[in-house]
């Protein structure tokens, strides 16, 4: 089952900060093709919340860091959920897929080596009379693999995309969002009006990006590595943002949670480390905070990106406030822009990929 068309995507491919910049189009867009009733009615023959079944979420790269709400989400609801990196799924654990319940699996070509693999797996279940579980996919186009073996395939609406994932990233947490929503049947016309409340703050934010990320981008063109840091929800833009950087700058940079970063990782805190901690209102903001000002004590280049700062003095980019489960689609923003600035000033064009491409062939 399609419920979405993909007339209107294949729009010419752009440079990577006009790819930034369209993102609040790209939700309005996502909010003019779906509605509560139509995300509802395809998942309802997939998954009851009535009679939960194990739920599997599966994805590549940035498909697999945008999974980190969702998973949250229905994690905290009690829900049997696991989250697996494609690659290592159908190697290390093909037994997830020996029973009913339901895969998310979320590709942006849908055609990636790792996805093929998965959509093969299921199929010889299937065709063997075998226990599998249902399917359904995220993927940018419907015309790929993943999209046509899917039960139910959602279509983010973001269109061509240089090699570097912006807006299919931000578009397919939108979708995910709504889709946990529904699983969990309470999916609701205030959903949509959070994402277009995020659109307009994204216009806003980007409307004067060059003046918002100013600030930091002197103290991080001095790096040679980066470390971002945050808990919950924004672990989604941290191992997003960290390969967004490696991908865009060709430097090294990690991802780490709040909690892992101050076991072990603090060792390399140095004048050659720029650390990034999102600092988003919540039940552990205090916590980043705190992180925030032991990392600027210690020598660190702080860059904390959300509503609330550290009071190390450091280099603060604010964000209006927003649901917490939504806000990597706001923290993803700046990274997106400092990648893109250091990038130019390096001579480097981001999604010009030297040894691999958009989408990965071999294992």
């Amino acid at each position: 089952m399609i419920i979405a068309s993909s007339q209107g995507n294949e729009q010419q491919k752009s440079g990577y900060i006009d790819n930034i910049l369209e993102q609040p189009q790209i939700l309005r867009s996502l909010l003019d093709r779906y509605s509560p009733t139509s995300i509802a009615s395809a998942i309802r023959p997939l998954w009851s919340w009535e009679h939960p079944s194990p739920i599997l979420l599966t994805g590549m790269g940035a498909s697999h860091s945008v999974l980190w709400p969702i998973y949250l989400n229905l994690m905290q609801q009690g829900l049997w959920v696991q989250r697996a990196e494609t690659s290592e799924l159908i190697h290390y654990l093909p037994q997830l897929l020996h029973r009913p319940g339901l895969c998310m699996a979320v590709s942006q070509s849908g055609e990636s080596v790792e996805i093929q693999r998965l959509v093969a797996q299921i199929r010889d279940r299937r065709q063997r009379g075998q226990a599998a579980p249902h399917l359904l996919s995220i993927t940018t186009t419907l015309n790929n693999t993943l999209a046509q073996a899917s039960d139910v395939a959602f279509v983010t609406q973001a269109g061509a995309e240089v090699g570097v994932a912006t807006k299919t990233f931000t578009s397919t947490l939108a979708l995910l969002h709504w889709i946990g929503q529904a699983l969990l049947n309470r999916l609701t016309t205030n959903d949509f009006a959070a994402i277009e409340a995020i659109a307009k703050s994204q216009q806003a934010l980007l409307h004067q990006h060059q003046a918002w990320i100013a600030p930091a981008l002197d103290p991080l063109a001095a790096v040679s590595t980066f470390a971002l840091v945050g808990r919950g929800p924004s672990l989604a833009a941290v191992y997003d943002g960290a390969l967004v950087l490696k991908e865009s700058l060709r430097q090294l940079a990690h991802g780490f949670s709040g909690g892992e970063f101050r076991h072990g990782p603090m060792e390399m805190l140095s004048p050659n480390l720029g650390v990034l901690i999102f600092t988003t209102a919540g039940s552990t903001l205090e916590l980043s905070q705190r992180l925030g000002a032991d990392v600027a004590l210690r020598g660190g280049h702080l860059v904390t990106i959300g509503q609330q700062g550290s009071e190390a003095g450091s280099v603060h980019l604010s964000l209006p406030p927003c649901h917490q489960g939504l806000a990597p689609l706001l923290e993803i923003l700046p990274i997106q822009l400092i990648a893109g600035e250091l990038a130019r000033k390096k001579g480097i064009i981001p999604g010009e990929f030297r040894w691999g491409g958009k989408v990965v062939t071999q294992e």
